[in-house]
């Protein structure tokens, strides 16, 4: 156990001296953390949109990274951008960019609100009247019709 104890240690060490340099990138990082605890709070109301505010919480957070923290040689701690990588534990640059290209990839298919009823990629949100109306009045009652 002191040895698994030891490389957590280092690694968050290393974590913090390496990527964790710039005022900005600090700043970002408190201000996603908010987010996350308020996505935790929205997450018993709404879980749908929780999960894409905290995509924006985790866009701020790597944007921090990506943007202002030091690329090339770091000189307060003697280390090249090469060696930073190869120690880095979970997403090195490359995959942070593959990551969040994919995902705006993603978000530029949908053209519309996330929260819309037009859109074949997010299923319709039906209120519990409006399906309640639309049942009492007629059984047959069309997707068109609950959408109205």
């Amino acid at each position: 156990m002191s040895c698994l104890s030891d490389m957590l240690r280092t690694q968050r060490f290393d974590d913090y001296r390496f990527y964790h340099q710039s005022t900005v990138n600090q700043t970002l990082h408190l201000f996603s953390a908010v987010i996350f605890l308020a996505c935790y709070a929205l997450l018993f109301k709404d879980p749908a949109l929780a999960g894409l505010v905290g995509w924006l919480a985790m866009l701020t957070r790597q944007t921090g990274h990506f943007f202002f923290e030091p690329s090339g040689y770091d000189a307060v701690n003697d280390v090249s951008n090469a060696y930073k990588e190869a120690v880095k534990v979970g997403y090195n640059q490359t995959r942070k960019i593959i990551l969040l290209l994919v995902w705006a990839a993603r978000r530029s298919r949908c053209t519309c609100s996330p929260l819309c009823s037009d859109c074949s990629i997010h299923p319709p949100r039906v209120s519990t009247s409006s399906a309640m109306s639309a049942r009492s009045g007629s059984r047959s009652a069309s997707v068109a019709d609950l959408r109205a």
